[in-house]
């Protein structure tokens, strides 16, 4: 009798367990990610991203400024600050030396692979890149694949976006050109009362003043992966070519 309620005790405390990663995972997935964008292009360029997570118990703080980029990484009360922009050159000798050796060690693998194996044709990838691209089913593939990345990007859509800017380049058709295409894809996307480029047609410019903010959940994403992998013509082809 002992033993049993030992089991029992044992398999409540599983199922509890399980039940509390799952709980924790749902709430992983699902908690909105949070960003917020603010970039000044123009004689020197600036630019602060804020990630935060969790509620704003995770988060990550990047500032660019000429080509220095700092971080500071946030983990509850703890603070974690670095440099991309500084680089030290001790350390770049040591990833050369690293790198010599690993080319040698490379060498030589690929030494004794040639003697062991006969060499595989070169026209090999080739033809099995043009029988992916002559499938039928390859434009059903890309047409999903466009689909996927449509929803990728509604999902990192911001939720408040404004881009406000002067464009020039050295020829004049050129400025034209690009203009064209600007109001051509904003309003497309039905960007216009988000996005405002000013054409400058007598020199070379470009000013850019960014704000955006949004969020996403990690779950969408999860979903539309799912949503392509379960269509049949895409697990073949992933089969088949891959």
């Amino acid at each position: 009798m002992i033993v049993l309620w030992i089991v029992l005790w044992i398999l409540v405390g599983l199922l509890a367990l399980a039940g509390l990663i799952i709980l924790i995972a749902f709430i992983l997935i699902t908690v909105k990610v949070r960003y917020k964008v603010i970039a000044n292009i123009g004689d020197t360029t600036k630019a602060d991203v804020k990630i935060t997570y969790l509620l704003g118990l995770v988060g990550i703080t990047l500032s660019y400024n000429d080509n220095e980029i700092k971080y500071v990484l946030r983990v509850a009360w703890l603070r974690f600050k670095g440099d991309f922009g500084e680089i030290d050159v001790k350390d770049v000798k040591v990833d050369k030396k690293r790198e010599e050796k690993q080319r040698k060690k490379n060498v030589k693998i690929e030494k004794s692979l040639k003697k062991k194996k006969p060499i595989k044709s070169r026209a090999e990838p080739l033809m099995q890149v043009k029988a992916a691209l002559t499938d039928p089913d390859t434009k059903i593939i890309i047409g999903l694949g466009f689909r996927a990345l449509w929803k990728v990007v509604r999902a990192l859509k911001p939720k408040k976006l404004s881009v406000v800017g002067i464009v020039g380049f050295e020829e004049p058709h050129v400025t034209g050109w690009v203009m064209g295409a600007y109001e051509a894809l904003v309003g497309m996307l039905g960007l216009r009362q988000y996005v405002r480029l000013t054409g400058d047609f007598t020199q070379k410019a470009l000013y850019l003043d960014i704000q955006a903010r949004g969020g996403f959940r990690i779950i969408r994403f999860l979903w539309i992966g799912l949503w392509l992998y379960l269509h049949k013509k895409v697990r073949l082809f992933l089969r088949k070519y891959i």
